[in-house]
């Protein structure tokens, strides 16, 4: 809120706030900027409760953007995780288990569209005061970023299924816990393997992350509302990879974990 009010104080031209779309509604459809939304995570709840507020700013001239989930190079808290955990299970030699069904909406948003909406969006005058969803065409779900991930590092995987992940809701911070111990101990050793010293990449999860959620968004406000083109309307196996050949570039992930025939 900070860099809000000083925003008003010195009077720029537009203030973007970049919230989050990790947001449900009591439909269960496509989330809509002007829904009753509920947030899905404890960032998501923070980010709404600052939407709320930039309105009871005077002299603020502000935009609110909610990006679905971000994946792109850079990126170390969207897809990244996915792409890390799923690297170590070549080594383990067991499929990768994941809660919840492969039809579950994941929707997602490539970073650079995210960096060209905004700038989009602060010369749009009549953006002011509004809030917009930053989301591709591809209505991306569990089961296609699997399947890339699977075939990135050469691994098996298998959704858990509703019934199995709803018995397990009880026991998630277990769930967590075991997984972070699991998957630690491998990626530190393909580190040392690699001889990446010092990543700030990690395979470590939070409760947030396997609750289950549906993430599916109407960007249709930004597509047709403001003639916004995206540049990347859907996940590809080769933007996904470009993600991690960049770490492997800069010597943040284990180039050993990477199946060398892609």
């Amino acid at each position: 809120m900070n860099c809000a009010r000083n925003a008003a104080k010195s009077g720029v031209r537009r203030y973007v706030e970049v919230s989050s779309g990790e947001m449900t509604n009591t439909s269960k459809g496509l989330v809509k900027e002007d829904d009753k939304v509920i947030p899905i995570t404890s960032v998501a709840k923070y980010k709404y409760e600052v939407e709320k507020e930039l309105k009871n700013i005077p002299n603020l001239n502000y935009t609110i953007v909610r990006p679905a989930i971000v994946y792109g190079i850079g990126d170390k808290t969207g897809l990244t995780r996915k792409l890390i955990i799923g690297s170590l299970y070549r080594n383990l030699e067991e499929p990768l288990l994941i809660l919840w069904k492969g039809s579950t909406p994941c929707n997602t948003i490539h970073v650079e569209d995210v960096c060209r909406a905004i700038w989009h969006l602060s010369n749009l005058p009549e953006a002011t005061g509004g809030t917009y969803n930053l989301v591709d065409s591809g209505q991306t779900t569990q089961d296609m970023v699997a399947k890339i991930v699977s075939l990135l590092f050469g691994i098996k995987h298998e959704f858990l299924g509703t019934v199995f992940s709803s018995l397990c809701k009880n026991d998630l911070n277990k769930i967590v816990c075991e997984a972070n111990d699991k998957h630690s101990i491998p990626w530190a050793e393909a580190c040392s393997t690699s001889d990446v010293q010092n990543t700030p990449l990690s395979p470590f999860i939070e409760k947030d992350h396997i609750i289950g959620s549906s993430i599916q968004m109407n960007g249709s406000k930004l597509i047709n509302g403001s003639n916004f083109v995206l540049n990347y309307p859907t996940i590809t196996a080769d933007l996904l990879k470009q993600i991690v050949d960049d770490f492997i570039k800069m010597n943040l992930f284990p180039k050993t974990l990477l199946d060398s025939t892609l």
